[in-house]
């Protein structure tokens, strides 16, 4: 074997291993350079600023609705609702002409557990030239930026009297739903009935989806909106000062009486 052939081979390979090193840390720090200048983008989180959120709370009123038949709801409390005229119906009801008779009021709410509000749904039935018409007014579950939907659905003492007021909405607009008086039949079981009125706003055009991005829409309360033609706000209500809720555009479109109360706040299911 001859070893000078050998040292001497070993010796002109270094260089060459030495330049494929050399080669391989240059590409090494090349591409770690590459990728600094173009780093991965992650995927864009939901929008801070739109924290709508599905906040559905335990113990709220249930997905059941009520159903209307042979002039009355099977769950609420359904009463006469004696509206201020006419025109003034035909205003509230905007997406077609009506002619009403026999209108009824059907009221079914649940206070939320460990809020003291009260969520749930207000229908006005109808009937024209033979035809039965729903409204459906509704104040959900659900919370918005840290805040309930039904926030603002309460009793409250008013003149030395425990009194309601609070708003529910559909697609067309909203109403303030108000009890101002009590009726204590002596039976010691406390008032048993409840009366009041509904006062109305109609959106100036028909509602639209809220869209928060982030791959999902959603509508946002109506109450909830500081500007626009969706701002249906009443301070009346929402600041618990009057139960003449007269305030931010709102028309009175009728009263009732005889409400039960046990049925209207659901209160034998507590």
């Amino acid at each position: 074997m001859n070893l000078n052939k050998t040292y001497r081979k070993i010796i002109l390979s270094f260089p060459l291993v030495l330049t494929s090193l050399l080669l391989l840390f240059i590409g090494v720090g090349c591409a770690k350079k590459s990728s600094n200048k173009n780093p991965v983008v992650a995927a864009t989180p939901i929008p801070t600023d739109s924290p709508y959120v599905d906040a559905t709370i335990p113990g709220a009123p249930g997905s059941v609705d009520s159903v209307y038949s042979g002039a009355t709801y099977s769950k609420g409390a359904t009463t006469d609702f004696h509206i201020v005229n006419d025109d003034e119906f035909n205003i509230f009801v905007a997406t077609h002409p009506v002619e009403p008779e026999n209108v009824v009021i059907n009221i079914d709410l649940k206070e939320v557990p460990t809020r003291g509000a009260f969520a749930g749904t207000v229908k006005i039935h109808y009937q024209s030239s033979g035809k039965d018409y729903e409204a459906q007014l509704k104040s959900g579950t659900k919370s918005y930026d840290g805040k309930d939907y039904f926030m603002y659905n309460k009793f409250f003492t008013h003149n030395g009297k425990k009194v309601f007021t609070g708003l529910f909405e559909d697609t067309v607009g909203a109403i303030a739903l108000v009890f101002d008086n009590t009726v204590d039949l002596g039976d010691g079981a406390g008032p048993s009935q409840l009366s009041g009125s509904v006062w109305y706003k109609n959106y100036t055009k028909a509602m639209a989806t809220y869209d928060a991005g982030a791959g999902w829409s959603v509508v946002l309360p109506c109450w909830f909106r500081t500007i626009g033609p969706y701002d249906c706000r009443n301070n009346i209500v929402m600041n618990k000062t009057g139960i003449v809720p007269d305030s931010n555009g709102y028309r009175k479109l009728g009263t009732f009486s005889n409400v039960n109360r046990i049925k209207a706040l659901n209160l034998l299911t507590e």
